[in-house]
């Protein structure tokens, strides 16, 4: 059973806004870059910031990006890598000198240095 155009549903949101056309367009490397700081200022991609210049109406939502890392928090990173490296430092020193060490020492600096890792890569990402 095939429906009359009288019963379809109306398309959804996506369909209605798919791009299909695409179309080049050529600048001068100082033009590009003033648009990508344009684009890149208004959260939108470079295609979407000319749309909505082009079309006179924004249609391009803002992306959501993450909030720059503090230097606070950055600064408190870097402390804490620091002192997991100069206890992996102490470690290595006193394995090389004969020295005995509890695994658990070893365990407890491995653990903290691959947290550290993941804060980092989070503050990155």
């Amino acid at each position: 059973m095939t429906a009359t155009p009288s019963t379809q549903l109306p398309r959804s949101g996506t369909e209605t806004r798919r791009m299909s056309r695409v179309v080049g367009v050529r600048m001068s490397d100082s033009d590009y870059q003033t648009l990508s700081r344009k684009a890149e200022s208004a959260r939108v991609s470079l295609s979407g910031y000319l749309r909505n210049c082009a079309l006179d109406a924004p249609q391009v939502k803002a992306r959501r990006s993450k909030p720059a890392p503090s230097l606070a928090e950055i600064a408190r990173l870097l402390v804490a890598l620091n002192r997991i490296g100069n206890n992996l430092n102490q470690i290595a020193r006193s394995l090389h000198a004969g020295g005995i060490h509890a695994p658990e020492d070893l365990q407890d600096s491995l653990r903290a240095l691959l947290a550290m890792k993941r804060d980092v890569l989070e503050l990155l990402a």
